[in-house]
């Protein structure tokens, strides 16, 4: 009999926390390979950094939050597993495989930000989590942790205990006409007068008028760092009152691709705005355009946004989570109108055809990187891939009795619905193979060609060849509207009794 060969274990991980410049060196070279929106780089993003970045501002504020994950270059078995600059060295010299910062705020509130495994071929062998855990560690476990995370990434954060809080919109302003920059400062709003320069302001007083909107304190050096970077534009209000203190204020810094704004802070709309428009102003000439993160179904500060010339849609590009929740409270949540976040994965572009293949393109260097086999079309199943080990599939998803036609994730990436030539549309938990939640069909309804979530996930809609469009409750048991007390800790405690012992069988009582 032949005796099967057994897979290679992974090389040991050694976690090391390291040196800001030691960490720039890495993670900068990784994010620019990436494509990742931070600062700008020199030529062709290989040498330093010019603009201010997170990489620069969350060692300021963590410092001894900065862990690296190495290998031992005689450790890996086969060493085309390596990228080519990997491969170069000694047998015992480290490859670096893995990041995270890890950045204390306060002593109970916290974030983790840039988290990242450079090669495809060492994702999926735990690298990124064992760094992930040790960030988690080093934060301690009264610690508040937020996180920004791609959407489709919510299920895994959710294991370490975090909760989604909301998602994130990218809205763009167009590139400032060059002789902008040469007008005069917009005139400022009612009872208020502008800051020629923000980097004379006192370090308390903008630091006061951040953590005023923040809900907690801000490190010195954070906000040093957005008075004294030499590419930051700054703009800032006073009020003309006998106080005379701050009342708004905002930054923008440049990145690879776009200028990104962040934060900015306010007391009215109205000074919101002219911020908004003063920043825009002041990229003048570059050629780039302006983006900001919103956050989703936040109307009044979109509203602003809109208003100030900016644009952008309802897809989410990633979501806020937190382990207890979001730490602003409501009245300074009011007040902040553009945050700072993080850059999210955006390079990978997936594509679909009718030989029955997924195809998907790094759009850093416009090539193939690989083709997924996908039957759906014609055996009535759906197969969900990780992107880091494709060999086969992770999950294979049944119920469907004809070709299924659409699927479209919840925004919260708990669960996705399905629609096909069956006349049917389910909703599968992620990972499960079976459609354990609504199906929805009517007598009417013919072929289903396309489904969508709504932005808040209570509702899923259908596209049916008969011409319509169906509006469902994505919990086809929840009541709409006001709920009272009493009737919420009821539905609620039937939910968590179904929950608890959905695994047992269904059995009639006679």
């Amino acid at each position: 009999m032949e005796v099967p060969t057994l897979p290679s274990p992974p090389p040991p991980l050694a976690i090391r926390c390291v040196a800001a410049d030691e960490f720039a060196g890495i993670f900068l070279k990784w994010a620019h390979e990436l494509r990742w929106n931070l600062g700008e780089g020199e030529g062709e993003g290989e040498g330093e950094a010019k603009g201010p970045q997170e990489s620069e501002l969350i060692p300021l504020a963590a410092p001894g939050g900065l862990f690296v994950g190495f290998i031992r270059r005689g450790d890996v078995v086969d060493p085309e597993t390596l990228l080519p600059d990997e491969r170069d060295g000694p047998a015992d010299g480290e490859v670096p495989v893995a990041c995270v910062v890890a950045a204390h705020y306060t002593p109970r509130h916290g974030f983790i930000g840039l988290y990242m495994v450079r090669n495809p071929a060492l994702r999926g062998m735990r690298y990124g989590a064992a760094v992930f855990r040790r960030a988690l560690e080093f934060l301690g476990p009264d610690c508040n942790v937020g996180l920004d995370g791609v959407p489709a990434q919510v299920a895994n954060y959710r294991r370490y205990g975090f909760q989604l809080a909301w998602g994130w919109l990218r809205w763009t302003a167009p590139a400032a006409e060059a002789d902008a920059a040469d007008k005069a400062l917009l005139p400022p709003p009612a009872k208020t007068a502008s800051v020629a320069d923000v980097r004379q302001l006192p370090l308390d007083e903008v630091r006061g008028l951040m953590n005023a909107h923040s809900g907690f304190e801000r490190p010195v050096a954070y906000v040093a760092t957005w008075l004294s970077h030499a590419n930051i534009h700054g703009v800032a209000l006073r009020s003309t009152d006998a106080d005379g203190g701050l009342v708004a204020a905002g930054w923008v810094r440049p990145g690879l691709s776009a200028w990104r704004v962040g934060p900015v802070v306010a007391e009215t709309a109205e000074q919101a705005e002219w911020v908004l428009r003063e920043l825009v102003r002041r990229t003048a000439g570059t050629g780039r355009a302006v983006v900001s993160d919103l956050r989703a179904g936040d109307e009044a500060v979109a509203a602003v946004f809109r208003a100030a010339g900016f644009g952008g849609s309802n897809d989410v590009l990633c979501s806020r989570m937190w382990t207890a929740g979001d730490p602003l409270p409501a009245e300074a949540r009011a007040r902040l109108y553009s945050p700072v976040t993080l850059q999210t994965e955006t390079s990978i572009l997936a594509s679909c055809g009718s030989d029955q293949t997924v195809t998907l393109h790094d759009l850093c260097t416009s090539k193939l990187l690989t083709k997924v086999v996908l039957a759906a079309n014609e055996d009535h199943n759906l197969y969900t891939f990780d992107m880091r080990k494709l060999s086969s599939a992770a999950a294979v998803h049944t119920d469907h009795v004809a070709p299924v036609m659409d699927v479209d994730y919840s925004p919260t990436g708990q669960e996705f619905v399905t629609g096909g030539y069956d006349r049917a549309m389910r909703i599968f938990r992620a990972g499960a193979g079976l459609s354990d939640r609504e199906i929805y069909h009517t007598g009417r309804m013919q072929r289903i060609f396309c489904v969508r979530y709504s932005m808040d996930a209570r509702f899923v809609l259908s596209a049916s060849d008969d011409g319509n469009v169906r509006l469902w409750k994505a919990d086809a048991s929840a009541k709409l509207g006001v709920m009272a007390p009493r009737k919420q800790v009821a539905a609620d405690y039937r939910k968590a009794v179904k929950e608890r012992f959905k695994h047992m069988p269904e059995d009639n009582v006679n």
